[in-house]
């Protein structure tokens, strides 16, 4: 039975069968494109999909330069811009209304005067809007719009890319239907953050990962932890090789994550975030006294702020308690003695998280501190696109059906009293026609 990933002929996969019926993907998804245009972004997808196995016909074949101006990359520019639309058209609160009024400060001060984020330190997203409110003299929409169109542009065509060229659609489809994600311009700083880190991951046999690791640390301050992880897996070979042996036995590594797991659970039940806080200010403390006593100041002072807020209007996502469990078992079937350092960066990244979920769960600490896997749970699945299965690839298939259906109940459930709102609460009456009249209307006005 083939892999996944490492197919012999077009037939020999479930979606190597589909590939026949690409164009009736590529029509149905236009159609639904010029109606339901968020909708249909996720056909389209999977019609760029099958194209990709129906031209390289081995998935091993060697890739070849191809256009820029092809096919796949034009619906990919299209799908790009439909998802930034979309979400420039969020109505904004909170943390959203902040960072506007702190955008509108721009014309008083640099990005790093600005940035009072971290101590100074977390400026990147404010260096990325410099150059808009000067260009836009100070539009507020084109702020919104050009940071979700940075991100957007990030994944599609260089972390999707980067952690799987045959199979970046389906990754991509599994991202694009988590509605977490199209939180962007509200969690701006700790998204943008994200995006930044997984592009590390992606980049872990390039130059431009040092760039990445740096813009993620400097857009959020707590992705040091995360951050950590990739610098482990770029640099570690004594550790990369104990993780290939590691993972090689089965049955120990088994072990070591569900212990993992039932440790960790009961001591963050027993003993308390309170407790465990003030384990870890000490270290902190110390780490001040050798570097810079702000930034510790900062983060003990974000630490003890982070116990328990916003626990009254926030909740664990349906969704992300279904990846949380469903990524954690593909994890365990799958045999990662031979998987690439990317596979096992983001099982690593996987592990440091459910030690997060377990905490918040049990302690009542912000979830925000699991926003990485709430938002980006969908790049996770690469782990299991790799099986060697067949029944585990037509899961993923149902899956990804699964998850569209559930993304599309949300936008229908949407109201003016849902967290997220856009287009005003109706986002499954908006045409592409609307989606062009909103677009020409923000920037006029």
């Amino acid at each position: 039975m083939s892999s996944f990933l490492n197919l012999p002929s077009r037939s020999s996969s479930l979606l190597g069968q589909l590939t026949p019926y690409k164009l009736g993907f590529l029509f149905f998804g236009l159609a639904l494109w010029l109606f339901l245009p968020i909708v249909g972004i996720f056909p389209l997808l999977f019609f760029i999909q099958l194209n990709i196995i129906s031209k390289n016909g081995t998935i091993r074949q060697k890739n070849k330069k191809q256009n820029l101006l092809n096919l796949n990359n034009c619906l990919l520019l299209l799908i790009v811009l439909t998802l930034t639309i979309f979400i420039s058209s969020f109505d904004p609160f909170k943390d959203t209304l902040i960072y506007i009024n702190d955008y509108s400060n721009l014309d008083d001060t640099s990005p790093f005067g600005i940035a009072k984020y971290g101590r100074g330190l977390e400026f990147v997203t404010f260096l990325l809007a410099y150059p808009t409110f000067i260009l836009s003299n100070g539009s507020e929409y084109w702020f919104l719009f050009n940071h979700s169109l940075i991100i957007n542009l990030l994944i599609v065509f260089f972390i999707s890319r980067g952690l799987s060229k045959q199979y970046y659609p389906l990754i991509l489809i599994f991202v694009f239907s988590i509605n977490l994600y199209y939180g962007q311009v509200f969690y701006m700083r700790h998204f943008l953050s994200n995006v930044f880190l997984m592009l590390a991951v992606a980049s872990l046999d390039r130059p431009r990962y040092f760039a990445a690791t740096f813009l993620s640390i400097f857009s959020h301050l707590s992705n040091i932890l995360y951050s950590l992880v990739t610098i482990v897996f770029k640099f570690d070979r004594l550790f990369l090789k104990f993780s290939r042996r590691l993972f090689k036995n089965r049955l120990l590594f088994n072990s070591l994550l569900f212990s993992l797991a039932l440790g960790s659970g009961l001591i963050f039940k027993f003993y308390g975030s309170e407790n465990i806080i003030g384990l870890i200010k000490p270290i902190i403390a110390w780490q001040s006294s050798l570097f810079n006593s702000d930034v510790g100041d900062y983060l003990q002072t974000r630490i003890s702020n982070y116990d328990g807020r916003d626990s009254s209007e926030y909740s664990f996502p349906v969704m992300a308690i279904i990846d949380t469990v469903l990524i954690g078992l593909l994890i365990i079937i799958r045999n990662l003695k031979k998987a690439d350092k990317k596979i096992l960066c983001l099982v690593g990244l996987y592990c440091v998280y459910l030690l997060a979920f377990i905490f918040v769960a049990l302690t009542g600490f912000n979830w925000r501190l699991c926003l990485l896997f709430f938002s980006l749970s969908g790049f996770f699945y690469l782990i299991g696109i790799e099986i060697d299965n067949r029944d585990v690839q037509l899961g993923l298939i149902f899956l990804a059906l699964f998850k569209i259906a559930f993304f599309g109940f949300w936008l229908y459930k949407m109201d003016n009293q849902s967290y997220f709102v856009f287009f005003d609460a109706h986002p499954l009456e908006m045409t592409i026609y609307d989606y062009v009249v909103f677009f020409f209307d923000s920037i006029t006005s």
